[in-house]
């Protein structure tokens, strides 16, 4: 069960590392002239969010690489390199920054990885499954990324909306990043020989009052969810915080008010 869990945690790791391209936002906002705002906020993150570090063509030769270089210092980094080179030859020097600011994310990633015990084989896997699986999750968040970069081809042209009215693919969206969630933390906890139940607080229940904020949002879609996150976010922390209980109870119970006030949000709007 350690071990398993070594490995779900550098997987989840990788997964993470694409996001790295957001960190050029603050500087674009600034060049931008642009007030703060959570809106220029993105605008200035789209300039390379979701392209270099979402390509599944680059992927595989960036999970070869970081693994490689726990053995092969020098092949790994020849392999890392020519990522490097690739994107700064194709797309220019930003793109080439933001894949150095890539590279060596996951070079941190497989650095813990060794240092967690787990082997090359299992870290290679672990880092094809958190890279490869990263960009399909876009698809319900925001726009398609770059799957086929840096080939000026694409693989997905618009992002899962099936539903006529915009709100309802926010609920799709929120439920399947919860559902992923807690299918994580069930599986941990089974594997760490945790009892959810016993974690999970009656007062959980408290997210249901979420619902009335339907009087007060605007409705939320997927471009404009900032209010319904932000409230979901504070419901869970409402609903999990209390000084009695340890981090794992407040983590679980927050997580389950949350996703309570989610979906009493969801059924006050259908209603």
């Amino acid at each position: 069960p350690e071990r398993a869990l070594a490995v779900a945690v550098v997987a989840g790791l990788f997964a993470a590392t694409p996001d790295v391209d957001v960190v050029y936002a603050p500087v674009g906002l600034a060049l931008s002239g642009s007030g703060p705002s959570l809106d220029a906020f993105w605008a200035a993150s789209s300039v390379t969010h979701r392209a270099v570090t979402h390509s599944l063509l680059l992927a595989v030769p960036v999970a070869a690489g970081a693994t490689l270089w726990r053995r092969r210092p020098a092949v790994g980094a020849l392999v890392l390199g020519g990522i490097v080179a690739v994107a700064a030859a194709v797309t220019g020097p930003l793109a080439g920054a933001i894949a150095v600011l890539f590279v060596l994310a996951a070079l941190g990633v497989a650095v813990l990885a060794r240092a967690l015990g787990v082997g090359t084989r299992w870290t290679l896997a672990a880092a094809l499954v958190g890279l490869l699986t990263h960009p399909f999750g876009d698809l319900f968040t925001g726009g398609p990324p770059g799957f086929l970069y840096p080939l000026d081809a694409t693989l997905v042209a618009d992002r899962v909306a099936p539903f006529a009215d915009p709100t309802h693919d926010l609920f799709l969206a929120f439920g399947v990043e919860v559902g992923a969630i807690w299918a994580g933390v069930l599986v941990a906890a089974a594997l760490a020989g945790v009892r959810v139940r016993e974690h999970v607080r009656p007062r959980a229940a408290v997210g249901a009052a979420f619902a009335a904020s339907i009087l007060v949002l605007p409705n939320p879609t997927v471009d404009a969810a900032y209010g319904f996150v932000a409230g979901v976010v504070g419901t869970g922390a409402v609903g999990g915080l209390r000084r009695r209980d340890g981090p794992l109870t407040w983590v679980l119970t927050g997580l389950a008010a949350a996703t309570v006030g989610g979906a009493a949000y969801a059924v006050a709007y259908l209603a």
